[in-house]
């Protein structure tokens, strides 16, 4: 059950990140998280990449998901994949665990789906070296960040970030309303 609400919870949040969305300009009365704006990265762009991006900001990463990737170690090593990914701080933090890892059949490869969170640079390094020693190899082709940006500059780097090369779509980090009948 576990597996599969998550497999749900990747799937959908793929499915927004695969918005093409070129251009959004919240409403001016839209309300939205202070400090915070989400970024949608281009198919296929590496994670090294989107640290550096943030990195030459200076924005912190509060959240990433949609890299996905192969292990080139073999079916046996499941287990051990596991252990070391349950090991590492960003992966297992808001409910989730970084026991994202499964078999897949289809092309005979351990695959590991999971989300990232507060990635500093230590992090970063630690998750490089990581993708190293699990020999892993990208799938991503939907992936976002959620960024910290200074409070009141949102709608500013709003525009500013769109502009780089590896991003696809900015947003405010906006706040839903529910309205009950």
């Amino acid at each position: 059950m576990k597996i599969a609400t998550r497999f749900l919870l990747l799937l959908s949040l793929a499915a927004l990140s695969a918005c093409q969305k070129e251009t959004v300009e919240p409403a001016e009365t839209a309300d939205f998280v202070p400090g915070e704006l989400l970024v949608g990265l281009k198919d296929g762009v590496p994670i090294t990449r989107a640290f550096r991006l943030a990195d030459s900001l200076s924005f912190d990463i509060k959240q990433m998901s949609g890299f996905f990737y192969n292990s080139g170690l073999p079916k046996d090593s499941v287990a051990y994949v596991k252990r070391v990914l349950l090991s590492k701080p960003y992966l297992n933090k808001k409910g989730f665990t970084g026991d994202a890892v499964y078999f897949n059949t289809v092309d005979n490869k351990i695959r590991i789906t999971d989300f990232f969170f507060d990635m500093d640079v230590a992090s970063q390094q630690d998750w490089i070296s990581t993708m190293q020693q699990l020999q892993l190899t990208s799938l991503n082709a939907a992936a976002n960040m959620q960024l910290k940006v200074p409070i009141g500059s949102e709608k500013y780097w709003l525009t500013e970030v769109r502009k780089n090369s590896i991003v696809r779509w900015t947003e405010l980090n906006g706040i839903g309303l529910i309205k009950l009948l």
